[in-house]
This record gives C-alpha cells, sequence and structure tokens, in this order.
C-alpha cells in the first residue's frame, strides 16, 4: 500500500517534468546549439531559425571567412538534423543541405600541379557527415598574384555522404558528387585577351562522364586588333566546340590533376590568325612539345585526346600583301595519344594520328610520333591524295605573290625527323604541267612586265614542269632546315616541308622571296 503514494508522486512528477520539457525543453535545446554555432568562427549571418521538431535550421545571410576565403550564401537550410545525437557525441548526422546563392572569393595562390585551393576547414571542432549536399546559383571569383579570374555559373549540384572535419580540403568534396550541372560558365580574366566559357557543363557519376556543351575561347579583340594592341606579332585565335566529352573513373584527379583516360572534341572550329606586317618579337623562344612537357609545373595526364570532325583554318596577312592568305583543314578527324607532363614519368611518347581535308579538296594523312624528351627526334609522316594545285593559291598569291596557272599532283609523301637543332628527311612530289605566275604585291593580281619576264624565265629554265616516274627525271626532294629558334613548333614544321617542296620543284631562287612572307 506504501507503495501506491510513491508511484503516483513518481508519475506526477514525470508528467510535470514531461510537460516543462514540452513547454521549456525546445527554447533550452535551441540555446544549446545557438552556443554551439557561435563557437565557429569566421562564421556569420544575419538570422537563425532553428526547428526542434521538424530536426532543421535555416541560415539567412551566412558568411564563412575561413583564411584567404569568403564563403557568402543567401541560405542555407540543414535539414533533417540528428540533433540529439549531435549534442551527446559531437558526430552531427545531417540528411541535407541546400545553400542558395552562394559567392566564393579566394586570394590564395593555387597550387600549380592543378586545382587545389590549400585551405581546410579548421574551425569545424565535430566530424560532420552530411548525407546530401544540394548547391545552387553559385558564383565563384578566385584571385592569385596580381591577376583576377572570375568564374561565373548557375549550378546545380549535388554531393552524397560527406564526411567533413577539421582536415578536411575543398578537393576532398568532389569524390563524393553524384551529379552537378553546370550552365553558362564563363572564366573572365580581367587582364588577359582571352575570355573561356561553355554553354552547359553535366556529371553524372553513374556514366564516369563530363559533358561539356558549347565550348569557346574568344579574344577580347579583334583579330586586326590585337597585334596593334600588344605592338608585335601575336597569334590571334577563336575556338568553339559542339562539344567536349571526358570519360573518367575519378572525378577528382580529373579536375584536379588534369588526369583522364580520354577527351573527345566534337566538331571543333579553330581559326587562326597571325599579323606579319608588324614587327616581330625576336625576343620569344617557343618550346617543342617535348620541352613544354618537360618543362610543365602543371601536372597533365592524359591518355588520348580524339578529333572528331574538326575544322581549323589559318590565316596570314604578308607584310605587302592585298589581304590575308588561307589554308583550311576541314573534316580532321584523329587522335593525340599519351600526353603527360614530366610528373607522371610516362616513358611512351605523345602520338599524333590525324586525316583531314586540305581545301576540302585532297585528303592529307599525319602521323606525328614526338620525341619522349629534349634532344631526342620527333618522326613525321605525311601523305597527301592527288588534287589540283591552283587550290593552294589561297594562300601563295597572298603570302607569296606567285599563282600556280596550271598543275596537278597524283600526290605527295613525305618523312622527316626533327630535334631542337634542324629537320632531315625526304619528299616525294609527284606533279604534272606545273606552271606558275609572279603577282603584284599590292593587288595580288597578274601584270607588269617585269612579272611576266621572271615567270618566263622561271617556268623555262628553273621549275621543272613535271616530276614523276614516267618523265625519267624524277626528282625526289631533300628535306633539310636549320630550326628557328624564335619561331614556332607548326613553322618549324611548314619549312621543312617547305624545302622539300622548293627541292623536288626546283625553285630555290624563290627561297628569300618565300622565307621573307
Amino acid at each position: 500500500m506504501r507503495l501506491k503514494p510513491i508511484i503516483l508522486i513518481s508519475m506526477t512528477v514525470l508528467a510535470m517534468l514531461t510537460v516543462v520539457l514540452w513547454l521549456f525543453g525546445d527554447q533550452w535545446v535551441k540555446r544549446i546549439i545557438e552556443r554551439k554555432i557561435a563557437g565557429v568562427e569566421n562564421l556569420a549571418y544575419d538570422s537563425l531559425d532553428i526547428d526542434i521538431a521538424s530536426k532543421s535550421i535555416s541560415f539567412r545571410g551566412l558568411t564563412y571567412t575561413p583564411a584567404e576565403t569568403s564563403i557568402r550564401a543567401k541560405k542555407v537550410s540543414v535539414e533533417n538534423i540528428e540533433i540529439y545525437q549531435w549534442l551527446i557525441s559531437n558526430k552531427p548526422v545531417v540528411e541535407r543541405i541546400e545553400v542558395d546563392s552562394m559567392e566564393m572569393t579566394h586570394w590564395s595562390i593555387p597550387d600549380t600541379s592543378g586545382m587545389n585551393f590549400n585551405f581546410k576547414i579548421h574551425d569545424l571542432e565535430s566530424q560532420l557527415l552530411i548525407k546530401e549536399l544540394s548547391i545552387s546559383q553559385a558564383f565563384f571569383e578566385m584571385i592569385e598574384s596580381d591577376s583576377v579570374v572570375r568564374v561565373e555559373t548557375s549550378l546545380e549540384l549535388v554531393a552524397e555522404d560527406m564526411y567533413l572535419d577539421n582536415m578536411t580540403q575543398p578537393e576532398d568534396l568532389l569524390n563524393h558528387l553524384t551529379s552537378f550541372t553546370a550552365t553558362d560558365l564563363k572564366f573572365l580574366t580581367y587582364d588577359g585577351l582571352y575570355h573561356y566559357g561553355t554553354n552547359e557543363v553535366n556529371y553524372t557519376a553513374g556514366n564516369h562522364k563530363i559533358i561539356a556543351d558549347s565550348t569557346f575561347i574568344h579574344c577580347v579583340y579583334d583579330k586586326y586588333e590585337l597585334g596593334h594592341l600588344i605592338g608585335h606579332e601575336k597569334t590571334w585565335l577563336s575556338l568553339e566546340v559542339d562539344s567536349i566529352c571526358i570519360i573518367t573513373d575519378n572525378l577528382r584527379k580529373s579536375l584536379t590533376e588534369y588526369k583522364s583516360s580520354y577527351l573527345t572534341l566534337y566538331d571543333a572550329n579553330l581559326q587562326v590568325f597571325r599579323d606579319k606586317r608588324l614587327p616581330f618579337n625576336p625576343l620569344q623562344r617557343p618550346k617543342l612539345l617535348c620541352e613544354q612537357l618537360a618543362d610543365s609545373s602543371l601536372s597533365l595526364g592524359l591518355d588520348s585526346i580524339l578529333f572528331v570532325n574538326t575544322n581549323i583554318t589559318y590565316e596570314e596577312f604578308a607584310k605587302e600583301g592585298d589581304g590575308p592568305g588561307m589554308v583550311s583543314f576541314n573534316n580532321l578527324n584523329g587522335y593525340l595519344s599519351n600526353l603527360y607532363s614530366f610528373q607522371h614519368n610516362r616513358a611512351i611518347p605523345p602520338h599524333l594520328v590525324v586525316t583531314s581535308d586540305l581545301y576540302d579538296v585532297a585528303k592529307l594523312y599525319t602521323d606525328i610520333s614526338f620525341a619522349s624528351a629534349p634532344g631526342g627526334k620527333t618522326l613525321v609522316k605525311a601523305k597527301l591524295e592527288p588534287m589540283d594545285l591552283r587550290a593552294i593559291n589561297q594562300m601563295l598569291k597572298y603570302v607569296a605573290f606567285i599563282e600556280v596557272e596550271q598543275g596537278y599532283t597524283d600526290g605527295l609523301d613525305l618523312e622527316f625527323t626533327y630535334d631542337q637543332i634542324q629537320s632531315k628527311g625526304t619528299m616525294h612530289f609527284y606533279y604534272d604541267g606545273l606552271k606558275i605566275d609572279f603577282l603584284r604585291k599590292k593587288s595580288a593580281e597578274t601584270g607588269g612586265w617585269l612579272n611576266e619576264l621572271k615567270g618566263f624565265i622561271v617556268n623555262t629554265f628553273v621549275v621543272q614542269s613535271s616530276n614523276t616516274p614516267q618523265s625519267g627525271n624524277f626528282r625526289v626532294g631533300q628535306i633539310s632546315f636549320e630550326r628557328e629558334i624564335e619561331r614556332s613548333m607548326y613553322t618549324y614544321w611548314w619549312k621543312s616541308a617547305l624545302s622539300g617542296i622548293k627541292s623536288s620543284t626546283g625553285i630555290p631562287t624563290l627561297r628569300r622571296e618565300i622565307d621573307q612572307n
């Protein structure tokens, strides 16, 4: 009987405690959570809303400023957080975090091996598990040295099962991304010459693909303005790619170390222009590919770059020309394999194999086995199918001020090796009925008694009009050219091939005229 009052009293006290906890417990828990949040250094916010019943926390006007970084968000919603587990074990589990309208500015210089920002989340004292993270409408700004790079995009991002503690680095989070979509992505270099961007980038962890649609590289200035602004010759280019597909089994390595299995360019259009009326900069020292890979501080590792239906147009305005000469390589397909910088210690050298349509009239096959290290030799092989030689007037008449009046080639084969000093090889140039005219430099048109005289002498006494096995005097062209260290690798290729053409046709007297322009 004595137990009855005790039980009654206990139940009454328990009921009263329940009522008190129901009335005042939420406020007590809220104050503990507020103190925990207030203890996070460098964290500020305009308002904080804690709903114990729905296990949610909402920030408005949140700012987080760890060393050299500023992160601002209009709204951050933390949904279904295990509050009591957080209070007891200091290891909270969050079902979902939504971040809306985020801006991030970073002032530190990135690691040269990739996009590593070199800061940790030092202020996070507990170990946090986020089952799902969603970020929308994100803007990034990165400031390095004296330059400013702004990355702008509308970003939709989902990550799962992310563990965060005070040792977590931002790039660690890439391993937990399940999908992201970045639309209207733009890289703006305020002190640079080019803008980069893409219409949309998509990634889904399940298919191991990063797909970028409508990617571009655009110069800030018109092709005729760029060189005048700098004060000397400067290559101007414009690149547009319909689609880029990157196959990767490790997103972190692809984005921070630029390492992927395959990168495919679909329907790329590249335009290149040089204005040679401007002074040439003799102090420049462009590098060969093996030198670039050996000296690069950037970690690069691509098993293969695939080209699908690429078009390349090169224009050049000669010193005294009436307009730019042009050469085009259309419907280019092929691959560049083993593109690795020195950090990867790859023994297999890069290898380029492509086919293209020269001026849309003849198929050109190119095979280049690059040197594996500076000082080694690169092997170049090329084959051109039959074509009417008048097609090349689009370049010759504006650059060399000569024109092929008639002529046909049954094909061209060349093979040469080159190193950092010179190139050596042979060319088999099969042609028939070759006749050339000299043009006025100002108008790129025929006429003038001196040009007529030069044309008569060259066609009669200098140029070998036919070079076929049937003619009985087939001439094998000798490729020999000493590298001009102030000129690019592409000039090295072109002038090596040009030496073979001059040797095959017998027009050494045109060397000064062509080389000058």
